[in-house]
């Protein structure tokens, strides 16, 4: 940091460098036709800014919000398509156990018929 010294010096040299700006007694603030149509003109520019800058904030809002909504359905999506595969291999899974045991079924009915077919010729039965 420069002594307390060296910044009033530098603080001096600026002052003194720039021109001094008249100081009028008078308003400089008076509106003359153009500088009220200039003015109203900066002021509908602020507006028309501030209205984009509105508009693309709410636009990126708004496309947030999608994109979360349309995750959002996506992962449902999912989740119900594993659902409905575990369903569906659940509903495999009973109808081969059903068909296995309706082949059991039959096979053992083929047993008996072939037990009593046995009996009525007089063959050894099996020892089943």
């Amino acid at each position: 940091m420069a002594p307390k010294g060296m910044m009033a010096e530098l603080l001096a040299q600026q002052r003194a460098a720039t021109p001094a700006t008249p100081v009028s007694t008078k308003s400089s603030s008076r509106s003359t036709p153009s500088n009220r149509s200039r003015s109203k003109a900066q002021q509908q520019q602020v507006l028309m800014r501030r209205r984009e800058e509105a508009q693309l904030q709410w636009e990126a809002e708004y496309a947030a919000k999608v994109a979360a909504e349309e995750a959002r359905a996506k992962k449902e999506f999912e989740e119900f398509m594993f659902h409905m595969s575990q369903d569906q291999g659940t509903r495999d899974e009973i109808r081969k156990e059903q068909e296995l045991q309706e082949a059991l079924d039959r096979f053992d009915m083929l047993q008996d018929h072939m037990r009593v077919a046995m009996n009525i010729k007089g063959l050894p039965r099996d020892q089943s």
